[in-house]
């Protein structure tokens, strides 16, 4: 799940990385390349079955859940022009 900016300057990217570091952030402005920052609360769930993402903003911050748990706050300062990507990447 990919929440943005319509010009991409802030965005906050929730998935998997299956093989890689599993479940992640990237998070512009902080961590925008790279393998994103492990959510450690997530690290015991490897298999790629269904699951529930969802994540939550509030104007300061985006909360990411897992299947009803959080992994944590990541910031996001945005309010207005928000907009959500959903995809996969190989």
């Amino acid at each position: 799940i990919f929440l943005t900016t319509s010009d991409r300057s802030r965005y906050v990217y929730f998935g998997q990385n299956l093989g890689e570091n599993g479940w992640q952030v990237n998070v512009n402005p902080g961590s925008p390349a790279g393998g994103g920052t492990t959510i450690a609360a997530f690290s015991g769930i490897t298999d790629n079955g269904n699951h529930r993402l969802r994540m939550v903003a509030d104007g300061e911050t985006v909360e990411v859940f897992l299947d009803g748990v959080s992994g944590g706050k990541f910031a996001f300062a945005v309010t207005t022009g928000i907009h959500v990507e959903l995809g996969a990447y190989a």
